[in-house]
């Protein structure tokens, strides 16, 4: 029994020694390396959360970015139909003007081809109303009057006059 006895004491001498290796492995190696891992753990998730946080602001720089480039092409749109239609309003414009200042050469083109054809037909009725005056004058042999030329000159004029809205 002294022997069984000198086993326990020893057996209990080995397993506070082992509880105490425990306690101190414990204390100085598994403490500090479960703080090493959790600083790990803890950079490995600040690092994850950075990235997130990262890939969240650039998708909004992106969408940004994305959001500026289609106002900037619906802008550029908008500037080039005013544009389209600004040019053509002027070409409108400059096309009207140009078709009334035509208009207007037309018309001042025919008023003068008027006036020169009204003149040309009194400068003839001038004319045929002389000659026929001069030959009246050798068909009867006569060496004029001024007055009766005169008189002869206008019955002739009123003839032609009657003829003429005849013609046209």
């Amino acid at each position: 029994m002294g022997e069984v006895l000198q086993l326990n004491w020893n057996l209990v001498f080995e397993i506070i020694n082992l509880i105490i290796l425990c306690l101190l492995l414990k204390k100085f190696l598994i403490k500090p390396v479960t703080a090493v891992m959790d600083k790990r753990q803890a950079m490995i998730s600040d690092g994850l959360s950075n990235a997130r946080n990262s890939e969240a602001q650039a998708d909004e720089l992106k969408n940004r970015y994305e959001a500026a480039l289609r106002d900037a092409r619906n802008e550029s749109g908008r500037l080039i139909e005013e544009a389209k239609k600004r040019a053509q309003e002027e070409s409108d414009r400059i096309l009207k003007e140009a078709g009334d200042q035509a208009a207007d050469i037309m018309r001042k083109a025919e008023k003068n081809i008027e006036n020169e054809r009204e003149k040309t037909m009194a400068d003839l009725q001038s004319r045929i109303a002389e000659l026929a005056v001069s030959a009246a004058r050798k068909m009867t042999g006569d060496t004029g009057h001024g007055s009766e030329d005169s008189l002869l000159y206008d019955r002739f004029l009123k003839e032609a006059e009657g003829h003429e809205t005849d013609i046209r």
